[in-house]
């Protein structure tokens, strides 16, 4: 082999090395792909996929400052998130107040936006979500029954 060829042949294979070792660190897009798990989950009320998806015990604070924050565990995850899905807030859309579902809110939300997004937290409404050995996981809530 003519030693150029050779330069070029190391240069191909540490380009390549590089663009795997880039490709395995989790982009933005990574939370986009376990969005898509936990909506369906939470579209479907699947109980059992969203403990998965999430670090429990879950944090979970009250909409008012200074109220202690309490733990969701796995023994009261369904009948608390049940609960929680069924919280109701109102917001204005169009110059009219609406009253929505917590649970009918995140169903909606197709592609999070979050601008604070830094790679490892996660924001999407009251939900919070953080980057955990690598995985995204539902770490922390805001609701109206903490009080």
């Amino acid at each position: 082999m003519k030693p150029f060829n050779f330069l070029i042949s190391i240069m191909l294979a540490l380009a390549c090395s590089l663009s795997c070792a880039q490709s395995k660190e989790e982009s933005p897009a990574d939370f986009l792909t376990y969005w898509v798990q936990f909506h369906t989950a939470w579209t479907n009320k699947n109980f059992a996929q969203l403990q998965e998806l999430s670090r429990l015990p879950i944090t979970m604070r009250g909409v008012v400052d200074g109220i202690k924050p309490q733990k969701l565990t796995t023994k009261e995850f369904n009948s608390r998130f049940a609960q929680i899905m069924q919280e109701r807030s109102d917001e204005l859309k169009d110059g009219k107040l609406v009253t929505t579902s917590v649970y009918e809110k995140i169903k909606s939300i197709e592609k999070p936006k979050d601008p604070s997004n830094d790679g490892t937290h996660m924001r999407v409404e009251d939900l919070q979500f953080e980057k955990i050995k690598g995985r995204w996981k539902l770490t922390s809530l805001y609701s109206d029954s903490v009080q």
